[in-house]
């Protein structure tokens, strides 16, 4: 049940909590998380303030789940996940893609192998954050501004690199990218580059804010392939599909249309209540993190000889 919403001004958190149907509305955070009455919280302030109102939520006692990402880098991934284990409490990153039934079928026709060793995932995810005449507007999105943690590797680039190492049973050895960043701001607004894996597989991926691409998981092993169009952002009204090809055998699996938020929110509360496993688990988290944090160093210029 949802009880309370918070917000920095009163008027604000008054209409949301109408908007919501919320029970009790507060000006300031802090006022949401002394309410002995709530047992859990949804973080979805931006990405630079998420380390500092996660541990400050799992200080009240507060069960957490936070938007993605869930730090900026895996040295405040790690501050929360001791914040978490300190004060026994459940500490969740929202990928909203992970609760879609779609999405547990296609790790299920993975790891059972119906496509044989994995050799290669491509994740792709991008949209036209420019579009409409919205260029005016940019000062004002967080997602461009560089002191709230933005840039489309955080934003767009973490279901990337969920979805990567979700399929390959590995660990990263080698990575390689190019960024594009906003001329006013800085912010990185495409990337792409390819990682190799321990095993000898390896991912590709490209994420963007300038063009209207949509999201795509395609996924090749040595039996068959996976397409996977929708891949993150699912549309609720009309069902999805997956097309598996293996020895040039074609299927396609429907699914019925799905409300993955919806879902995210009650796996959390299973979780909560002890029913079900957290997903991800943290470790997952911090895997994945890891991986973000070695794509923004390969940004680096190489040391001179």
């Amino acid at each position: 049940m949802l009880l309370a919403v918070a917000s920095r001004g009163q008027n604000r958190a008054d209409s949301f909590a109408a908007e919501l149907g919320a029970e009790r509305s507060y000006a300031g955070y802090e006022l949401l998380l002394h309410d002995p009455d709530i047992d859990a919280v949804y973080v979805p302030v931006p990405n630079a303030l998420h380390a500092s109102w996660v541990v400050a939520a799992l200080k009240a006692g507060k069960h957490v789940l936070c938007e993605k990402p869930l730090g900026v880098d895996l040295t405040e991934v790690s501050r929360m996940r001791a914040a978490a284990r300190r004060h026994g409490r459940l500490l969740v990153e929202g990928l909203m893609h992970r609760h879609n039934p779609r999405t547990r079928r296609l790790i299920s026709i993975v790891r059972q192998g119906a496509i044989g060793r994995v050799r290669l995932v491509r994740s792709t995810y991008g949209y036209d954050a420019f579009a409409a005449g919205a260029t005016s507007e940019v000062s004002a999105d967080i997602r461009f501004r560089p002191a709230l943690g933005g840039g489309v590797l955080a934003d767009l680039g973490s279901y990337c690199v969920d979805a990567i190492l979700a399929y390959v049973p590995s660990s990263p050895r080698e990575v390689h990218s190019i960024v594009r960043r906003h001329r006013k701001t800085g912010v990185d607004t495409t990337v792409t580059g390819s990682v190799a894996f321990r095993n000898g597989a390896a991912a590709d991926f490209y994420c963007t804010f300038e063009a209207p691409i949509g999201s795509v998981i395609e996924i090749a092993g040595d039996r068959g392939s996976i397409v996977v169009p929708d891949a993150f952002r699912v549309p609720a009204d009309r069902p999805t599909r997956i097309q598996v090809t293996v020895n040039s055998s074609e299927v396609v699996e429907t699914f019925p249309p799905c409300n993955q938020y919806r879902e995210q929110v009650d796996s959390f509360a299973r979780a909560v209540r002890g029913a079900a496993p957290p997903n991800p688990p943290l470790a997952e988290t911090a895997r994945n993190t890891r991986l973000l944090d070695a794509i923004k160093r390969s940004w680096e210029p190489a040391p001179a000889p």
